[in-house]
C-alpha cells in the first residue's frame, strides 16, 4: 500500500515538473507579459482598433453596394450563392448544384411551378373579365365621339397606338376605324385625290 502510495506521489511531482517545463516553454517563445510596459500594450491596442475602424468602414461599404444592387433588381441571394460557389472547389460547388436540382425535382417542383404559372394565368383572365364587367356600356353617343377622335388623330398624323379606349372596347374599335379612315384620306391627299375628309371614318 506504501509502495502505491509512493507510485502516485512520485507520478504528481512528474506532472508538476512537466507544467513548469511547459511554462518555461511558453515564456522562451512568446516572451515574459509581465515584463510588458503600458506603452507597448497601449501601442496594440491600438493598432487593433485602427484595424477593427477599417473593417467596419468595409461592412458598411459592402453593405450599401449589396442594397444598391437589390435596388437595381439584382436577386441578391442568387448572387451570395453563385458567389460563394466561386470561392469554393469548382466541382464540389457543381455537385452541390446537381444534388440540389435532383432533391428540387423529387419533390415535384416542377410541378408545383407549373400549376402556380396556371393559377396566375386564371386570375388574370378573371380579373380582365371582371374590370369589361364592370366598365360603362357603349352607347351611340360614345361610339360616334371615339370614331370622329380617331379620324382627327388620322388626319393628324398622330400614331396609331395613342387609342385612349381600352384594348377590345367598342369605342376602341371605333377609335382605330376612324384613325385609318384619316390615314386614307391623307394617302389620297398627298396621291392629288380631291376627295374630302369624311365627317365620320364609318360614313
Amino acid at each position: 500500500m506504501a509502495k502505491k502510495r509512493n507510485a502516485i506521489g512520485r507520478a504528481e511531482a512528474g506532472d508538476q515538473v512537466a507544467a513548469e517545463e511547459a511554462r518555461e516553454e511558453r515564456r522562451e517563445a512568446v516572451g515574459d507579459n509581465r515584463r510588458r510596459t503600458g506603452k507597448e500594450v497601449a501601442a496594440a491596442h491600438e493598432r487593433l482598433n485602427r484595424i477593427e475602424g477599417t473593417l467596419e468602414t468595409a461592412r458598411g461599404k459592402l453593405r450599401a453596394e449589396w442594397k444598391k444592387l437589390k435596388e437595381e433588381g439584382f436577386n441578391c441571394a442568387a448572387l451570395k450563392r453563385a458567389r460563394k460557389d466561386l470561392r469554393e472547389d469548382p466541382l464540389d460547388a457543381q455537385m452541390d448544384l446537381e444534388d440540389y436540382l435532383t432533391y428540387r425535382n423529387l419533390l415535384g417542383m416542377a410541378d408545383a411551378v407549373e400549376a402556380a404559372r396556371q393559377a396566375n394565368e386564371r386570375d388574370a383572365s378573371e380579373a380582365s373579365v371582371r374590370a369589361a364587367a364592370k366598365g360603362p356600356i357603349a352607347t351611340p353617343e360614345s361610339l360616334a365621339q371615339a370614331n370622329q377622335e380617331g379620324l382627327d388623330a388620322g388626319l393628324a398624323g398622330r400614331n396609331r397606338e395613342a387609342n385612349p379606349y381600352g384594348e377590345g372596347s367598342p369605342e376602341n374599335l371605333k377609335w382605330d376605324s376612324g384613325w385609318v379612315g384619316g390615314q386614307r384620306h391623307n394617302v389620297a391627299k398627298m396621291a392629288g385625290s380631291t376627295e374630302t375628309a369624311p365627317a365620320h371614318a364609318g360614313d
